[in-house]
């Protein structure tokens, strides 16, 4: 048994570790020793200023997102694929130049508004916190309730209710119906 506080996940029948902190994003393969899953080495970080980072944060599954790999024994070989688009071993994306600097800029004037949430050190964990919180949840809850749902299932952590609405604004699959929130499922 191998216990992760990340997401497991097989590519190209091997099987690998994602593991989302504030700190960073990384992609570790997994290896059995004949009787335990161990670490690998890693494969992919990707820190907060890359474009993977930002767009996995912001993913309601990062881990359905996370498509492909190429998997080398040299770190800077490795690439991932995020949602049809190739990313670097350190989470840049392969892209034209132009098209690139394109995104950038309208992906900046999109998260102004959101901008001052996502810098707080515990915005990663709220937001999957949040995230997981909503799984329970068949039809639309109230802030409270997802405070509440929070407290009793992600680590027994307790969350303001004003946090949580900071939280759920920043996230485009929850959707708002008639003052209460829902997730849209894909």
């Amino acid at each position: 048994m191998f216990i992760t506080d990340g997401k497991l996940k097989y590519l190209r029948n091997k099987l690998y570790r994602l593991n989302l902190k504030r700190e960073c994003f990384t992609l570790k393969g997994m290896s059995f020793n004949g009787s335990v899953w161990i670490k690998g080495t890693k494969k992919i970080v990707a820190y907060p200023q890359t474009e993977l980072y930002q767009l996995i944060i912001n993913a309601t599954d990062y881990c359905d997102a996370v498509e492909d790999i190429v998997d080398s024994p040299v770190f800077e070989d490795c690439k991932l694929k995020f949602r049809g688009v190739w990313y670097t071993y350190n989470g840049n994306s392969i892209t034209d130049t132009s098209k690139k600097d394109t995104e950038t800029d309208n992906r900046t004037r999109l998260n102004r508004e959101t901008s001052e949430i996502k810098k707080s050190p515990l915005y990663a964990v709220r937001r999957q916190a949040v995230l997981r919180a909503m799984d329970y949840f068949k039809v639309p809850a109230s802030i409270r309730d997802i405070a509440r749902a929070i407290s009793r299932t992600a680590w027994r952590s307790v969350i303001k209710e004003d946090d949580v609405e900071e939280i759920v604004k920043t996230i485009p699959d929850i959707e708002r119906i008639d003052g209460k929130y829902i997730l849209r499922k894909e």
